[in-house]
């Protein structure tokens, strides 16, 4: 299922904890908060976004990179 987050509060709130959990690539305090705080005119849409558009789920590689940031692939066949 696919749900639109339209509440501003919710966007913010969701932008803030996936941005936090990347301080590494998001290092910058007052560029994250840019970013929190403009999100709310942005389209946000969750639950199972990429499997309700026919991907499935392949592998997991949970130390690709390192063991705080799994690689997840995601596949779907082209017919």
């Amino acid at each position: 299922m696919i749900v639109e987050i339209t509440d501003s509060n919710e966007k913010q709130a969701i932008a803030r904890k996936v941005l936090e959990a990347l301080t590494d690539w998001f290092e910058i305090e007052e560029s994250r908060e840019e970013y929190i705080s403009g999100c709310v005119d942005w389209t946000f849409f969750a639950n199972l976004f990429y499997i309700s558009c026919g991907f499935k789920e392949l592998e997991v590689f949970p130390l690709l990179w390192d063991d705080a940031n799994p690689c997840q692939i995601y596949v779907m066949s082209l017919k």
